[in-house]
């Protein structure tokens, strides 16, 4: 197990918004918009495989399911994400560092 004590690639924090979980000064490493569960190329140099990724839902779009699901990771390059049928959403995402 990872030191954070995180034994998943994901974690998933799915609110309407900004998540007011985070402190204020906390910004997104980036944004993601899903394509229902066709897998989107999330393109982050900043990925390091293992890292926890947490996605918050900012937009509302079609009909959001289950929170995103990670599908694969590259380390240094980024990694593909999914959410369920007919979710076009975008989510926030943080790496759990």
């Amino acid at each position: 197990m990872p030191a954070n004590g995180f034994n998943t690639q994901t974690a998933a924090i799915v609110t309407a918004g900004v998540d007011a979980a985070f402190p204020d000064g906390v910004t997104p490493n980036g944004t993601v918009t899903l394509n229902g569960t066709t897998p989107v190329t999330v393109t982050d140099s900043n990925y390091v495989t293992g890292m926890p990724i947490i996605f918050t839902l900012l937009t509302v779009g079609g009909t959001v399911g289950a929170y995103p699901s990670v599908k694969t990771v590259t380390s240094g390059t980024g990694f593909t994400v999914a959410g369920t049928a007919s979710d076009t959403s975008i989510y926030n995402y943080f790496f759990a560092y």
